[in-house]
């Protein structure tokens, strides 16, 4: 387990909101001197997506567990704010406040899951689902995933409400760079882990390698890659407790992986 793990609701808040201020103000910070700061285009891109990572490493970190109705009201203000971005061009200012609201509103609702799931072993069942589904998402032109990456290529001058942003060093540019599923499951995993007494170290280390994986994948196809696969199986395989199924349980994950496989293998037939 991680020390200096505040037990007290109103301080685990405070370094919720120091971190998601911290994450804003890095990004404030680089998009104002990228233009300045010329890199090797491949450098960049691990630079601004090894910056992202570690955002999401401290915010599902520290992303309290609160009740439902604490949730909401913590949630009330980044959300307005999120949903005012719409449509705004990716300036500094703009860019850190969606880092802001929307890595908070990602990280309470995936450590608001994770902390209700009843047993470890469920997180297998998890990141099973989730990867496939993460893979219909992007692989499929129709899904959402691909139609955000396709809408952000498209528009690189307009932020992508459902990513999280990060300059390009050299340019003036601020691309999204990791989805806000991926920090929902990221911050899931983190609350499921603590929840029930596992190691946070080890599945933050487990995040990190499925991340380094992402980065690795990315630059050697230079496509879009759904990354919970790749979360998912580190977190699974982090810890057996995380993959503590019984036989009967095992065959009834299987069981609705394959009927989801076959569904989606049937939507993209037609």
């Amino acid at each position: 387990m991680l020390r200096s793990e505040p037990t007290d609701p109103s301080r685990a808040l405070g370094r919720f909101v120091a971190c998601a201020l911290g994450a804003a103000l890095l990004v404030y910070g680089a998009a104002r001197v990228a233009p300045q700061l010329p890199l090797e285009p491949h450098w960049a891109f691990v630079v601004a997506y090894s910056a992202v990572t570690l955002e999401i490493l401290a915010l599902s970190w520290a992303a309290p567990r609160l009740s439902p109705l604490r949730s909401a009201l913590v949630c009330a203000l980044p959300l307005l704010g999120w949903v005012a971005l719409a449509q705004l061009s990716a300036s500094a200012r703009t860019a850190a406040l969606l880092t802001l609201t929307l890595g908070s509103v990602a990280a309470l609702l995936g450590s608001a899951l994770g902390a209700r799931i009843e047993r470890p072993g469920q997180l297998a069942a998890v990141a099973l689902v989730s990867a496939i589904a993460d893979l219909w998402s992007v692989f499929d032109p129709s899904a959402p995933s691909a139609r955000f990456a396709e809408q952000a290529l498209a528009r690189p001058d307009q932020l992508a409400l459902f990513a999280l942003p990060f300059p390009v060093l050299g340019t003036p540019l601020i691309p999204a760079v990791i989805g806000a599923g991926d920090v929902v499951f990221a911050a899931l995993y983190v609350a499921a882990f603590r929840a029930h007494g596992l190691s946070v170290r080890r599945v933050l280390l487990a995040l990190t390698g499925g991340f380094a994986l992402g980065l690795v994948g990315l630059l050697v196809t230079l496509q879009p890659l759904p990354l919970l696969p790749l979360l998912g199986a580190a977190v699974v395989a982090s810890d057996p407790a995380a993959r503590s199924l019984s036989a009967r349980e095992w065959r009834t994950v299987i069981g609705v992986s394959a009927a989801l496989v076959l569904a989606i293998a049937l939507r993209l037939s037609r």
